[in-house]
């Protein structure tokens, strides 16, 4: 990619997680991360860099002026071995903190860092695990990636209280907030819902947490299908072959569903 073309591209990714584009310009973006792995990787980055920062900083960052230095940051961490991501992280630091130190203020040098620990972040998460046995608790446990439920980009009240309780386990908080909202017919953020799904199940109600990550899929957002592979985490949890298979058959329905190579290896694995 030339660099006026990545210029732009780094534009509307910065317009689209700003919320400052047309509905009409959203959707075709949206249709195009759906068909464009490397942009959706782009705009992933974006979100998490814009999580480490506060608001005055993030408009102040100099986003276009190293995109070289990013483009090496990410060949260097793709060509490595993803096995070990404290390695990858290590590795990075040591190979680029020194440019950076030559460069770059302390701010940039941050930006940097972000960027390096957010593409690992990517990475770890689809992160292919070799099978021990046959069994579904044990392909549970390779495969559980709860950590990977997205934060939001912009955190509103009942958002905010959310990722608060969430980041300290606080799931009966969670829940108990889910419930008197839905009472008074409350709308949750998509996110959110994936949030309250995995505190049913970690409370170990897995009926409840099925039924938020039905909520969630019927919502027919771009992330929808998360929503399927966090409802098979659960079966497998629960070791219920019949629905692990029927959860498999839809996530492997469409190529560009969430995890849906891992679904694959599943699928395979219990052949």
């Amino acid at each position: 990619m030339n660099s006026n073309k990545e210029d732009k591209m780094h534009e509307m990714i910065d317009a689209y997680i700003n919320d400052m584009m047309s509905l009409k310009d959203k959707l075709s973006f949206e249709s195009r991360m759906e068909a464009d792995e490397i942009l959706k990787e782009e705009v992933f980055i974006y979100m998490s860099l814009k999580e480490s920062f506060n608001e005055k900083d993030w408009h102040t960052l100099d986003k276009r002026s190293h995109g070289e230095a990013l483009q090496n940051i990410k060949k260097e961490l793709k060509s490595a071995t993803l096995q070990n991501v404290s390695i990858n992280v290590k590795k990075a630091e040591e190979e680029y903190y020194n440019v950076i130190n030559k460069k770059l203020n302390k701010r940039k040098k941050f930006y940097f860092v972000a960027i390096a620990a957010s593409f690992l972040l990517f990475a770890s998460i689809n992160l292919p695990y070799l099978l021990g046995n046959d069994s579904l608790e044990d392909h549970y446990n390779n495969y559980a990636d709860w950590e990977g439920i997205p934060s939001l980009i912009e955190k509103g009240d009942e958002v905010a209280i959310i990722e608060k309780l969430y980041e300290s386990k606080d799931y009966n908080a969670i829940t108990s907030h889910y419930e008197i909202m839905q009472n008074g017919s409350e709308t949750f953020h998509a996110y959110s819902l994936l949030k309250v799904g995995a505190s049913y199940f970690f409370n170990g109600n897995y009926n409840e947490a099925l039924q938020v990550f039905d909520v969630f899929i019927q919502l027919d957002t771009i992330a929808s299908s998360r929503g399927n592979w966090y409802k098979l985490l659960v079966y497998l949890k629960q070791d219920n072959k019949r629905k692990t298979q029927e959860t498999l058959n839809v996530i492997l329905s469409n190529k560009n569903n969430y995890n849906y190579k891992q679904a694959l290896k599943i699928k395979k694995d219990l052949k």
